[in-house]
């Protein structure tokens, strides 16, 4: 599983590109992914398939400046 803010480059037909991972689904687990599409019918066509990612960079927990009271 990838830590949030990782940047990928994802080679996958009409989906190739370089992305940012944004959440991490509950279900994924190990070396699966999973995308947003558009559409129901888009994920349809678009089916599960074998793809290319290759990780550009690994996001780092974020932290949260304190507030001073």
């Amino acid at each position: 599983v990838l830590p949030l803010g990782s940047r990928v480059r994802m080679e996958a037909g009409p989906y190739s590109g370089e992305y940012t991972v944004a959440d991490r689904g509950s279900a994924v687990r190990g070396r699966k992914i999973d995308i947003w599409v558009p559409s129901n019918g888009e994920a349809l066509r678009f089916g599960r398939r074998t793809v290319k990612l290759t990780v550009l960079s690994y996001g780092g927990r974020r932290r949260t400046p304190r507030r001073r009271s």
